[in-house]
């Protein structure tokens, strides 16, 4: 398959470049139940866009979860078809 990307480049690089946007914000874990600040991280490879985490060391979200995104026209790939 021919390419333009240079030699050991595959175009999934931005998997590993780390977050598009991160933010904490306080809302109310799922898993829990406790109001309270939660670390957001958007990423294209996530399932719907957003993950969240929990900082209760005894909650099962601390591994994090799938958040809808609040902006409804927030869109995680803008990539050309």
């Amino acid at each position: 398959m021919l390419s333009n990307l240079p030699p050991g480049v595959t175009g999934n690089e931005y998997a590993i470049g780390g977050a598009e946007r991160e933010w904490d914000e306080e809302r109310e874990c799922p898993h829990c139940g406790v109001t309270q600040v939660l670390h957001h991280e958007a990423h294209r490879e996530f399932t719907t866009g957003i993950e969240a985490w929990c900082y209760d060391d005894d909650c099962e979200g601390r591994f994090g979860f799938d958040v809808e995104p609040d902006e409804p026209d927030y869109e995680t790939d803008d990539e050309p078809e």
